[in-house]
């Protein structure tokens, strides 16, 4: 060993003396990893697990869990709790009338009583007490109104829909009026309602109507005009012209006949009238005026005529059904009827005695045996415009008295003709048929005229169900001009 250091010694010796230290060299790469140390002392010892729990806590084989909430028990919401709570009511406001009290957890809610707007009136309120009158009552939703009404204090007039019977009482004597009749204070207005009461005397008057027609005739004067509502079962006369007026067919009915014996015009208007076991019409006018009628229904039974009048008719919207004779007998100045359906009674459905009559956008029916028009010798003359005649003898024409049909629908019975003209003075009797429709069997003459003169008939842009137009006995076989 000292050998070898020896030798070293020599060596360097014979290279020289060592210099200074050289710089660093750069780093080689990372050697491979080295084997795992030792394993360092056991650490200390941990403290001990969970040994208990408290409701709503429960430990079951070291697994902890909550339960869930029960009415009585504390635990976690389940999910249809949570919807349930989170649906409540989160606040409380008080609207008009209402007052908020209490707390945000348990609030309150009261009424405010009192006089003023946006208050209520409490049950002992002097202001609902019935010693002061309504002003208004509107019986717009009830269908009818039957039985007694006790003294209410019930104001003068009371304006409803609806049927009415039974008795009316009051300290102001007060008057149900079906809806449509309450048409404002006049000199010449005048109530009546069937069955109202007779004390204090009834005058006509809202708070004290009439309670018969008899009555209202024994006051009627010239233009008076009565409201009428109910059912009357009596027959009455009028010495006056004047205007009356139901509420409607099915609130004002008159069972026996009204008539007419003044010198002006009458008025009728929204009335059902029917007449039984009477000879005279369930309408007549002896008077020299006539009538004028709107909405009027007249049914008659066999041993009357409808309407009989010899002042002239001037009738809309109306009805005349049936009777003895002829349902409609007109007078006078004629008239004109208007939109009307008359039927016809045992002769036919009306009878012209004198006049000119217009018939307007109607419906006459006649019978098989019986007449729809009958135009007398000492009649004005007829003309009829957009009407249909059907059944019998559409039309029945004496002497040379002037006829026009334009654009109406004739139907015949049977065998009958649509126009039967009869001629009683060497003077021909003239008709004009324009835009008619005839309805017509086969072989069945439109028109046939008979007498002494012979009828001139003028026709244009007619039309017939029969292929061969004929007018028996006017002095040609055939209306060419049909």
């Amino acid at each position: 060993m000292r050998s070898i250091l020896a030798a070293v010694a020599a060596l360097a010796l014979a290279l020289g003396c060592s210099g200074g230290k050289g710089p660093s060299g750069p780093q080689g790469p990372e050697g491979p990893q080295g084997p795992q140390g030792n394993a360092g002392p056991q650490g200390p010892q941990g403290g001990p697990g969970i040994v208990a729990t408290v409701l709503p806590l429960a430990i079951d084989a070291g697994t902890l869990s909550i339960a869930v909430a029960g009415p009585a028990d504390a635990g976690v919401l389940s999910a249809a709790d949570w919807n349930a709570f989170h649906s409540k009511v989160s606040s409380v406001s008080a609207g008009t009338g209402l007052s908020l009290g209490g707390t945000a957890q348990d609030p309150s809610v009261a009424v405010i009583f009192g006089a003023d707007a946006g208050m209520v009136a409490q049950g002992n309120d002097p202001r609902l007490s019935d010693a002061r009158p309504a002003s208004s009552i509107n019986f717009d939703t009830i269908p009818s109104l039957s039985g007694t009404l006790p003294a209410a204090r019930l104001p003068a007039i009371a304006n409803f829909t609806g049927g009415l019977s039974g008795d009316v009482q009051g300290t102001q004597g007060a008057t149900l009026i079906a809806a449509g009749v309450g048409f404002g204070n006049s000199a010449n207005v005048k109530w009546v309602v069937a069955g109202a009461r007779t004390s204090p005397t009834p005058d006509g008057t809202q708070a004290r109507p009439f309670p018969t027609l008899a009555a209202a005739a024994g006051s009627a004067g010239d233009g008076d005009r009565f409201l009428l509502s109910g059912t009357f079962s009596e027959s009455v006369s009028f010495a006056n012209n004047v205007v009356i007026e139901g509420s409607s067919f099915s609130q004002t009915t008159v069972l026996g006949t009204v008539t007419f014996t003044g010198t002006g015009f009458s008025e009728l208007r929204t009335l059902f009238i029917h007449c039984a076991s009477t000879t005279t019409a369930c309408l007549f006018d002896s008077g020299t005026s006539g009538l004028r009628l709107s909405n009027v229904n007249l049914q008659a039974d066999s041993n009357a005529p409808a309407l009989d009048t010899s002042g002239g008719l001037w009738a809309t919207a109306s009805s005349f059904n049936g009777g003895k004779g002829f349902a409609v007998n007109v007078g006078g100045a004629g008239g004109r009827i208007s939109n009307c359906v008359i039927a016809a009674g045992t002769s036919g459905a009306i009878d012209l005695l004198s006049g000119a009559l217009i018939l307007t956008e109607s419906r006459i029916n006649a019978s098989a045996t019986s007449v729809g028009v009958q135009v007398e010798s000492g009649a004005g003359g007829l003309t009829a415009n957009n009407t249909a005649f059907t059944d019998g003898t559409p039309i029945s024409l004496f002497s040379n008295v002037p006829m026009e049909v334009h654009y109406s629908v004739l139907r015949p019975a049977t065998g009958k003709p649509a126009l039967a003209i009869t001629s009683t003075s060497p003077s021909a009797p003239s008709a004009t048929l324009v835009g008619n429709y005839f309805i017509m069997s086969q072989g069945q003459a439109e028109v046939t005229a008979t007498g002494t003169g012979k009828a001139t008939i003028l026709t244009i842009n007619n039309a017939s169900t029969s292929t061969q137009p004929t007018c028996g006995g006017c002095g040609f076989s055939k209306l060419s001009t049909f």
